[in-house]
């Protein structure tokens, strides 16, 4: 094998060790196994479908019922964008409505939560919720039980050209891909850990978060939270049926 091929090996799997496997999890208890002691770790949670779901058994304001929507409007000739226009403004209504609440996802999820703040550098939040949201979430998480400024404190920045917004130890990135969020949050914070395990219910933020880390050599142990698939994809199947 010539010098070249011997470096391409060597930096191809270098890159897998830093992106690792994609595991699906049943049960965010499995973050826990994942939690070196010996290791600067950092435990990213997504929020919806992953810590918190309504606690109306109707399931309106969940990503289920926001992405049922959109999709509907495109089949029916609306571009993506005319159809987010039309959606999020009924999606936010919701979620700052009174009657609406949140609830974790498994009666184990809070003293999972308890348990990683004490065996991580840092435990935080990662959510595609946006601005409008900021203020009402943090809300909905602490009447459920969810309080991420205990292991972050309650620092608040923004990244304008991006809308994104970190604030009681949750980064609402909106639109903005949730890996370089990750890293921007670490230049801020001037915190970089050896290994991230990070949950979250859907693939392809898991691969942006993989994919991101890796270019920092950073060991990423990526949870395909499947607890709420056979929920989400029922909701899905009434909504193609109707």
């Amino acid at each position: 094998m010539n010098y070249c091929a011997r470096l391409l090996c060597l930096f191809l799997s270098s890159f897998a060790l830093a992106c690792g496997q994609i595991k699906q999890s049943l049960s965010c208890v499995e973050l826990l196994e994942c939690i070196n002691p010996e290791k600067t770790v950092w435990v990213v949670c997504d929020l919806d479908n992953t810590l918190i779901e309504p606690a109306h058994h109707s399931e309106w304001g969940s990503d289920q019922w926001f992405s049922a929507h959109l999709n509907r409007l495109v089949s029916k000739g609306h571009t993506f964008e005319q159809a987010l226009e039309i959606v999020l403004p009924f999606y936010y209504e919701i979620q700052h409505h009174d009657y609406f609440s949140v609830k974790p996802v498994e009666a184990v999820t809070l003293s999972v939560l308890s348990e990683a703040k004490q065996r991580a550098s840092r435990v935080v939040g990662l959510t595609a919720r946006s601005r409008p949201l900021v203020d009402v979430t943090v809300k909905l998480l602490a009447d459920a039980g969810i309080d991420f400024s205990q292991h972050n404190g309650c620092e608040r920045f923004e990244f304008d050209h991006a809308r994104a917004v970190y604030t009681h130890g949750i980064y609402f990135c909106g639109s903005f891909d949730k890996g370089s969020a990750l890293l921007h949050l670490c230049e801020h914070l001037q915190e970089w850990p050896d290994e991230v395990v990070f949950i979250d219910d859907r693939l392809e933020h898991l691969h942006k978060v993989q994919e991101a880390l890796a270019t920092k050599n950073i060991v990423c142990h990526a949870l395909h939270y499947i607890h709420l698939d056979e929920k989400k994809n029922r909701f899905k199947l009434i909504k193609a049926l109707d």
